[in-house]
């Protein structure tokens, strides 16, 4: 009995020395210039044709609206693809909305999750790639002071129409 737990031990070591410096590696590593945010205050209107349903978010500051371009159908610039366009705005009559078109890289258009929290105005998006064993979450958001941020950079304010 005592060799056999041994042995299991032994086992169980040398399988989590294995696996633990490829686990180390991708909780480490980022992925860097995969994601970038450019504002807009106008959209082409051939880009109206390509949205899919939107998903939003919102609280008692105002909420947030994420339009996914479609799957097969999105803008692209040279290795960037859209991956949809996002608003943040204060839910007041006449606010002032601040947003823009999210871009990623071609290659990881297929690899990104996006959800929206429940009783907050954020939508995250989640970047994975797989070859380079690395993740990044990057969270669109208005905050209580109206702030309307882009992973962790204040890109605007939404204002009201008394502002």
């Amino acid at each position: 009995m005592r060799a056999a737990i041994k042995a299991w031990s032994f086992l169980f070591l040398i399988l989590l020395g294995v696996s633990a410096p490829r686990v180390h590696a991708a909780e480490k590593s980022q992925c860097s210039d995969l994601v970038k945010f450019e504002p807009i205050t106008t959209l082409p209107l051939n880009y109206l044709g390509w949205l899919a349903d939107p998903i939003s978010s919102s609280n008692a500051n105002g909420g947030v609206v994420f339009w996914p371009f479609d799957e097969e159908s999105y803008p692209t610039r040279g290795e960037w693809a859209s991956l949809g366009i996002v608003l943040g705005n204060s839910g007041d009559i006449g606010a002032q909305s601040i947003g823009g078109i999210i871009w990623v890289k071609k290659s990881m258009r297929p690899h990104i999750d996006y959800k929206a929290a429940d009783k907050s105005s954020r939508v995250t998006f989640t970047v994975r790639d797989e070859q380079e064993e690395c993740s990044q979450e990057i969270t669109f958001e208005l905050d209580s002071n109206r702030n309307v941020n882009f992973g962790g950079k204040v890109i605007g304010k939404a204002k009201s129409i008394a502002e």
